[in-house]
């Protein structure tokens, strides 16, 4: 699977270590059950709820997308920071949901039934074990709700505001 037609932000990583670790990470994650990664769809696990209107794929390059635009913004007022590692953290990070969830009975239910570990924890897991910096790792575990009291550096920060941009967009919360 070429991981950098599916997901164009890929060479958007200068450095090619940290290009390779990403797609490293996401082999990882399709090891857990999962044949094919353009037909996953973006699962909302505060429900949980499967979104087949959106793929994860779509879900993340969205999402990795907006961020990149904000780094610039706040690039040109002087602020600092790492694109490598942005970019790094908007591709994976919901993709601990290929472990949180899997394929039953031609359903997407959560792994084990409970909800005691999500995405973020899983997705943390992953980059920890592929080797990405503590920047990394950190904003990938406090994107969501379980970084409700962590301390955020400034591209989980980034990440944490662009992926609930998109998330009203797709569940529909904000009014037209």
């Amino acid at each position: 699977m070429n991981f950098e037609e599916i997901i164009p932000e890929i060479k958007l990583i200068k450095n090619e270590k940290l290009r390779e670790k990403v797609k490293a990470t996401i082999t990882d994650a399709l090891s857990w059950g999962w044949d094919d990664l353009l037909a996953i769809p973006y699962i909302n696990s505060w429900e949980p709820e499967v979104r087949y209107s959106q793929s994860l794929v779509d879900h993340t390059r969205l999402v990795t997308n907006i961020m990149i635009a904000m780094a610039r913004e706040l690039e040109k007022k002087g602020y600092k920071i790492n694109l490598n590692e942005l970019i790094v953290v908007g591709i994976l990070h919901d993709i601990g949901l290929l472990i949180e969830f899997e394929k039953k009975d031609n359903k997407i239910v959560q792994r084990w039934g409970q909800r005691l570990i999500r995405h973020p924890y899983w997705g943390m897991w992953l980059a920890q074990k592929n080797g990405f910096s503590v920047s990394v790792v950190s904003a990938i575990s406090s994107h969501s709700k379980e970084g409700k009291y962590a301390e955020r550096n400034q591209i989980a920060g980034i990440l944490y505001h662009a992926d609930w941009l998109v998330y009203g967009f797709t569940v529909k919360t904000f009014r037209d």
